[in-house]
């Protein structure tokens, strides 16, 4: 399926942070580890670790289809006993219904998904599965600000009002807003329709008083208002740790996205230290001027494919 190009933006700024509001008991996060804390006596070292993005990485990011031949290739990643990670902006439920069912179809026993680590809501909760494979209870991340409901109302207000043939709410979730593009609406009206919502979304933040705590993000297929904590960086902060906390020692590590504020996965990791590869699947005009200080491979086909070409001919350095 062809991959429809998508302008990106993504504003960073100086971050604040403020505390998340408590749950109900039925949805109540566990307390994260303390960073350091292994659960193992004996690291294991592994040749690599591969971070994905979901949207336009594992499916086909308008459709929302997902792509089997990545699941195989992924699912052959975990069965080596290697761990992999998701990194995504949407919400556990959406996961948990239409992407994980496809890995639990194809493993050859539950407990594979202990491996797994899935990051969501740009690393405001993090999910992983026992060694049984039993998903745990989401962990939060600190300091997480959620938008006033009076500007929710006002941005669902919009959507709904202004912008309904292109786009609608989008999920419900917690840690911020995500009004999506409309299935079977003209993707080329969306994208101008985006464009103009992004404007709308920095004049009310800053009516508000509130353009120093959010930001808007505008990706392929939603436009996100959100604490300026969160991103992809975020999200592969938390993968390091749950990392250390299985005791797993990658050598290299290799991070998919197919949107500019992907790179801040990769970023985030070479940051830390680590040696870092970004496998970008989207158009190579997204990253247009930016000065990247590890390496990028462009695939030739867009989106999934991408990540199918890639993993396909990728030579594999060993696992354990």
């Amino acid at each position: 399926s062809a991959c429809l190009v998508g302008s990106e933006m993504c504003i960073r700024d100086r971050e604040i942070i403020h505390s998340m509001p408590s749950y109900s008991e039925s949805t109540q996060p566990d307390e994260p580890l303390a960073a350091g804390h292994s659960k193992v006596d004996h690291p294991v070292a592994i040749s690599e670790m591969l971070f994905f993005d979901i949207d336009g990485v594992i499916t086909e990011p308008v459709t929302g289809e997902v792509e089997p031949e990545v699941v195989n290739e992924i699912v052959a990643i975990l069965e080596r006993g290697e761990p992999v990670a998701f990194n995504t902006g949407r919400g556990l439920i959406w996961v948990l219904r239409d992407i994980l069912p496809h890995f639990e179809a194809r493993i050859s026993k539950r407990s594979i998904l202990s491996r797994l680590c899935i990051v969501y809501q740009k690393g405001a909760f993090q999910v992983t599965f026992d060694e049984k494979g039993e998903q745990e209870k989401p962990v939060v991340a600190p300091g997480i600000a959620l938008l006033p409901n009076s500007l929710r109302e006002e941005v669902l207000q919009l959507i709904t009002t202004k912008y309904s043939e292109t786009m609608f709410p989008g999920e419900e979730k917690e840690a911020l807003l995500s009004p999506q593009f409309k299935p079977g609406a003209d993707f080329a009206q969306y994208k101008a329709d985006q464009a103009k919502l992004v404007d709308e979304l920095q004049a009310m933040l800053q009516r508000y008083g509130l353009d120093d705590q959010f930001r808007v993000d505008a990706t392929r297929i939603a436009t996100d208002i959100e604490d300026r904590h969160l991103g992809k960086a975020l999200g592969a902060q938390r993968v390091l740790e749950w990392l250390k906390e299985q005791g797993f020692q990658p050598k290299y590590f290799i991070t998919f996205g197919d949107s500019k504020s992907d790179v801040d996965m990769a970023e985030e990791i070479f940051r830390q230290g680590f040696p870092v590869e970004l496998v970008f699947v989207g158009e190579k005009g997204q990253l247009q001027g930016m000065q990247l200080p590890f390496p990028v491979s462009f695939t030739q086909a867009f989106c999934e494919k991408g990540t199918i070409e890639y993993l396909k001919n990728r030579s594999h350095k060993g696992s354990f």
